[in-house]
């Protein structure tokens, strides 16, 4: 079988290349590396006290503070608020908001938070660490949330920066890297941030707390320097957050995922409700809503190191492959089949579904997305490092099981979203581009592994995990968000739906990986040269988006024109309108042209005095935001309450398995559509 040329690989959370992906264009990136690194950086953070930081950076004078009166102070001190404020804005809007879907009840598995109330992870985390507070030292106590505090606001504002130019009409040049183009002031502040957030990172590794883990989480998300001199750190963060809930679980005396949520309770088979699981659930009061919430923490972090172990190739952290069956992944594929139950009814269905019915859909099809990235993981395991129980024929089994379940219960279903794609709601539309790619990142994955695996099992020669399968429904699914983006009026400063892609380097890595396939593909004769081409040309068009994002997907696209010309695949080259057409809604309250070292010293220690004063003010910035979206936090459900989790007509003594179990908003969605198909529920 011939080897496909790899791409540059995104990843997760950083810019460094795997050894999965080795190209050409990686001796280009070591190249630009050691040559900005030879000169010293425009902006080069300060060294902070390894005692007390922001007491350190509070009482160091800046040193242009000395030339400038106080008429200059007091404009850079605006500056500084109004360059935070639009950082934390556009925070709140692409990190918080897209994740929130995963906290949705019929996408996390543990959740117990009453559907027709959101919350922010944010607000998770800050309202974790109340619960768990211990009495101790009350100023070492003061000191941790002024560290913490000081950490999660550096991180916000290194993850927001890459979306920065954009908002302030100055959005980064779209297409190829090249090693002649001049540093922007606008990448120097990321690098500047960066750098910063370091060292401010370091200092609570060592203090395990939902904070911490929130902030090295954002800090992992965000975009690595070119010339970083620390590659691993994003690493590093990944381990040390995993290494934190756990010891978080163990402190709280059992770890939270063994525990259902109450929805969960009214699902599993009647003969499992006396389990200890089950009736550890059943509770009241703080200890209860504390036990929610950690279990809503702990399912995004378990798809955070899905993604990174997919993506690495390592091992997952917080789920061994063993247990992850009997404490998470066992409950989704049970409430998949009383999904599939309930659901299968719209297959084929001429109407377009309800928005919350189409929600719904979506949350369940990620949760089994995860659950499949999860298999191919503990596949790759068993392969390499034989380190898992299953054997090798069994691991392919259990991939055969998942691409299965996902294929028969979600694909009739995804088709209809996929029809009506361009009439569902714009938060619809970024979650199914997602889902499908990111699921798609899985099998090309897989299929590099088993070119590299001595022998390949028979059951995983399926076409539904082949490359030309994955490549089809990746450039189908962009293909649909690119048309809406070239035909749609988009008011805000985001002209493209993949430009709201919280971890864009997720995106880059599987239209690597695609681009790698189809290469593929062509020289084996498996493609035509006018199908790469149109192909490739899908591919080529969203990388020249996502490059104003992804530093890596400039470095991809510069390696696809390369093996384009190679293959004598000559593509259509698009000059991205929707990436350079001017923003309709710029903030020019911040000039970033302006911006030198003593800038953004000031903004840096300015924001350090404010959170050594004023512990609340990551609280009070979150509370804004909460009241200008109508959310709340987390509100309790009573799980002895079982009427609101049962159907009308439903008897509560026992649990239907032919049905799927919901609250009342959900179930008023789906009857309204049955109701009109005719159909009886």
């Amino acid at each position: 079988m011939p080897v496909p040329e790899r791409l540059p690989s995104a990843s997760y959370g950083n810019n460094q290349t795997t050894t999965e992906h080795v190209s050409r264009t990686q001796s280009d990136v070591d190249q630009v590396s050691r040559s900005e690194t030879a000169s010293e950086p425009r902006f080069a953070s300060r060294s902070d006290s390894t005692l007390d930081p922001l007491a350190a950076s509070a009482s160091e004078p800046s040193p242009s503070r000395s030339s400038f009166g106080l008429e200059q102070r007091a404009c850079r001190r605006q500056q500084a608020f109004v360059l935070h404020e639009m950082l934390w804005d556009i925070f709140m809007q692409i990190y918080e908001s897209r994740f929130s879907m995963f906290l949705g009840d019929s996408c996390c598995p543990y959740v117990g938070m009453n559907v027709s109330s959101k919350t922010f992870i944010s607000r998770l985390s800050i309202q974790l660490d109340k619960l768990c507070a211990v009495n101790s030292n009350l100023k070492q106590q003061q000191l941790n949330d002024r560290l913490i505090n000081d950490a999660t606001n550096h991180a916000v504002y290194t993850y927001a920066s890459r979306w920065l130019p954009l908002h302030t009409g100055r959005p980064r040049p779209p297409g190829p890297f090249h090693r002649g183009r001049p540093t922007r002031p606008e990448q120097e502040l990321s690098d500047y941030l960066w750098r910063r957030t370091q060292s401010k990172i370091q200092s609570i590794m060592s203090r395990p707390s939902y904070r911490a883990i929130h902030a090295m989480q954002i800090f992992g998300a965000a975009e690595r320097p070119l010339n970083c001199d620390d590659p691993g750190f994003a690493d590093l963060c990944g381990q040390v957050q995993m290494s934190h809930i756990l010891q978080l679980q163990a402190s709280a005396g059992s770890p939270p995922s063994t525990r259902l949520s109450p929805y969960t309770t009214f699902l599993i088979p009647d003969h499992a409700c006396d389990s200890p699981e089950v009736n550890n659930n059943r509770g009241s009061g703080d200890n209860q809503t504390r036990r929610r919430m950690e279990d809503a923490i702990f399912w995004l972090s378990v798809m955070k190191d899905s993604y990174s172990s997919l993506i690495r190739r390592g091992s997952p952290t917080l789920l061994p492959h063993v247990s992850g069956d009997k404490r998470l992944w066992d409950f989704i594929r049970q409430r998949t089949v009383i999904f599939n139950n309930a659901f299968q009814t719209l297959h084929g269905s001429p109407h377009a579904l309800p928005n919350e019915v189409i929600t719904i859909i979506l949350q369940h099809a990620s949760a089994c997305k995860v659950m499949f990235l999860n298999v191919i993981n503990r596949f790759y395991n068993v392969v390499n490092y034989h380190n898992v129980e299953d054997s090798v024929e069994e691991a392919a089994q259990k991939i055969i099981a998942e691409s299965d379940r996902f294929h028969s219960v979600f694909d009739p279903l995804l088709a209809i979203c996929a029809r009506d794609f361009l009439t569902l709601e714009y938060r619809d539309q970024l979650n199914y581009v997602w889902l499908i790619t990111h699921y798609h990142l899985g099998s090309l994955t897989l299929a590099n592994i088993m070119e590299d695996a001595p022998t390949t099992p028979i059951c995983l020669k399926n076409p539904v995990l082949s490359r030309l399968y994955a490549c089809k429904a990746i450039v189908n699914a962009l293909s649909l968000g690119l048309q809406a983006d070239r035909h749609s009026l988009n008011p805000g400063s985001y002209p493209s739906r993949l430009l709201l892609e919280p971890v864009p380097e997720i995106q880059v890595e599987a239209l690597s990986l695609a681009c790698s396939a189809i290469f593929l593909l062509h020289r084996s004769k498996e493609l035509s040269t006018a199908n790469a081409k149109v192909m490739l040309s899908v591919i080529s068009t969203a990388l020249n988006i996502l490059s104003q994002i992804s530093i890596t997907a400039s470095f991809v696209m510069t390696s696809v024109h390369e093996q384009s010309s190679k293959h004598g695949i000559n593509m259509s080259h698009e000059d991205s309108t929707m990436g350079q057409q001017v923003v309709a809604n710029v903030d020019s309250r911040v000039n970033l042209s302006m911006l030198d070292r003593h800038s953004l010293d000031d903004f840096s220690q300015e924001m350090e005095v404010q959170i050594y004063n004023d512990n609340s003010m990551i609280d009070r910035m979150i509370h804004k935001y909460e009241d200008e979206n109508g959310l709340q936090g987390p509100t309790d459900v009573d799980p002895q309450d079982e009427s609101m989790y049962f159907m009308p007509g439903e008897a509560t003594s026992t649990v239907s398995k032919s049905r799927f179990v919901f609250p009342p908003i959900m179930f008023d969605a789906l009857e309204r559509n049955l109701k009109v198909m005719g159909s009886d529920f």
